[in-house]
């Protein structure tokens, strides 16, 4: 296992603080990918609001964006946000560690990650079926435990997309194909 970086501010490293609506980019989900990927960010909304949000995108179309989880403190944010991007050891803050996350808001924000993959808004999920969000959160669930890879989940979902498009089914019916397809083995 790798050593955790730990994350400083922007005053530490640059000598100046960010103002209000810098944003700062921790990584795309999956690494390296070109055609389906989400940006994750961390946006100064405050002097003392630091909020992560997830952005996805295929090829230039936006699919969907997520308000994650906001922090008091801009190294726990980025952290955080690294954390989603590269795995659960990667980052730590300087001054908490890891002391103001934990493993529910990880999965919390990789389920937002899939959903933006997905095209789901926080408004479409809200109307899914239970059973639909809980498809979804037990896939984001088991690629925050590394038995999924992302790569797995995107064409899962591109095949129930086209399967949704050509069939006419309803979004919580996409889901099932989703899952379906994700857990064949």
């Amino acid at each position: 296992m790798s050593e955790v970086r730990v994350v400083r501010s922007s005053k530490e490293i640059m000598g100046v603080e960010d103002a209000v609506g810098s944003e700062w980019d921790a990584g795309y989900v999956p690494f390296g990918a070109t055609h389906r990927h989400c940006r994750v960010t961390v946006r100064k909304d405050a002097a003392d609001c630091w909020r992560v949000y997830a952005v996805a995108a295929k090829g230039d179309e936006k699919l969907a964006s997520w308000d994650i989880l906001s922090f008091p403190c801009e190294t726990c944010a980025k952290a955080f946000a690294l954390c989603l991007v590269f795995g659960d050891d990667y980052a730590a803050c300087v001054n908490h560690g890891q002391d103001e996350f934990n493993e529910a808001n990880t999965y919390a924000g990789r389920l937002a990650i899939l959903c933006c993959l997905m095209g789901i808004s926080e408004a479409d999920y809200a109307h899914l079926s239970g059973g639909a969000m809980h498809r979804i959160y037990e896939v984001a669930r088991l690629i925050s435990l590394g038995q999924i890879e992302w790569q797995k989940a995107i064409r899962a979902w591109e095949l129930a997309e086209q399967f949704r498009y050509q069939r006419g089914i309803s979004l919580d019916g996409a889901v099932s194909a989703f899952y379906a397809e994700v857990m064949l083995k």
